[in-house]
């Protein structure tokens, strides 16, 4: 038998209903309710329902409050207990034993002159013009674009890479803008675009610099049948995003698959054992490797990237020499195989580096 006895709404226990409310009401304890939300964000509706949660914080008498104690608000923002509040931003204090005047040193690095910088390393070359490893070749523009993650793009950064697939070139927009000292715009690279307009983005800067030799970015349209390069991540610093591209290290690898010939190096994991269980901040020593690609500048300053000779996951790592550092190391080859002693340091996310 229908129970309905006082009801306004909801089941009658027997299958059918006892009635349903009007307009905007709910059914709550088979009673019409007219939820309470007016001027309200969050909290108990008064019919059984929500009005809304907080993304953050606690809600007090229907409306989302911080719940960041006093001490530690800083404008819009909520500090962490570590860090103080200056004139509205949330920083960390440097440690005593990093204070190098109004620098804050990272770590592995010394206070000399008021100037960080890390202890002076080496880079000594065996052997040279030997075979480059083996590429991760890829056949799908969305793999290279969207996984950062497992053994992927991530396991793969500072690695040569192919992207073995027709693409076309575009710079409209621009994926890589660059504003020099003086002012002037430039675009540091281009969008290589497969038929599905899945893009994947080539740097033409980082390693190839300002006079390649080739007339790059390249006129948009024209056609490549493969790219090859080293796999690395842009890492923005302040927007704490990455973005993934193919930097070539010479005109020769737009349209190459990565063949490479010369001699065979020996063989060696330093650079995937340093990545299994890497020191952030410590000396390493004697870490080999082949040299696939080099940046030089005016300052002194140069930077190199070194493989596995096998390739492999996590197998490539990023060595840099800063204008200050007192190394007389020199720039090396590609193709060498070199050995290299520095400071190791994380720089990213997924990316990692060894200072001379």
């Amino acid at each position: 038998m229908p129970q309905c006895t006082g009801a306004q709404c909801g089941s009658d226990g027997c299958g059918g209903t006892c009635g349903t409310c009007p307009g905007t009401q709910t059914c709550f304890n088979q009673q019409c309710c007219a939820p309470q939300c007016t001027g309200a964000v969050c909290g108990d509706d008064s019919c059984g329902g929500s009005c809304g949660t907080c993304s953050s914080g606690t809600c007090t008498n229907g409306q989302c409050t911080s719940s960041c104690p006093a001490a530690q608000q800083c404008g819009s923002a909520c500090c962490s207990a570590s860090q103080t509040c200056t004139n509205m931003v949330c920083s960390t204090p440097c440690p005593t034993m990093q204070q190098c005047g109004t620098l804050c040193c990272g770590l592995g690095q010394t206070c000399s002159n008021m100037a960080c910088a890390y202890p002076p390393g080496t880079v000594t070359a065996s052997s040279h013009g030997n075979k480059l490893p083996p590429t991760w070749t890829v056949t799908s523009a969305p793999v290279l674009k969207s996984d950062d993650s497992g053994t992927g793009a991530a396991a793969h950064i500072n690695q040569r890479v192919t992207l073995n697939l027709s693409t076309t070139s575009s710079t409209m927009p621009c994926p890589l803008p660059h504003t020099s000292s003086t002012g002037k715009l430039y675009c540091d690279g281009f969008n290589a675009k497969d038929s599905s307009s899945n893009a994947v983005v080539v740097d033409t800067f980082d390693y190839l610099g300002s006079m390649p030799g080739c007339t790059l970015p390249p006129t948009d349209g024209t056609h490549y049948t493969a790219i090859t390069g080293v796999w690395t991540d842009d890492y923005d610093s302040t927007a704490h995003t990455d973005t993934f591209v193919i930097a070539p290290s010479a005109c020769s690898d737009l349209n190459s698959t990565g063949t490479s010939s010369g001699s065979t190096p020996p063989s060696s994991t330093d650079i995937a054992n340093l990545a299994a269980n890497f020191p952030d901040g410590m000396t390493v020593s004697n870490i080999h490797g082949v040299v696939i690609a080099v940046y030089t500048s005016t300052t002194g300053a140069f930077g190199f990237v070194m493989e596995d000779p096998g390739g492999g996951n996590n197998s490539g790592i990023l060595v840099t020499k800063a204008k200050t550092s007192t190394s007389t190391s020199t720039v090396p080859a590609i193709g060498d195989y070199v050995s290299v002693t520095g400071t190791a340091r994380k720089s990213g996310p997924v990316s990692t580096t060894i200072h001379i």
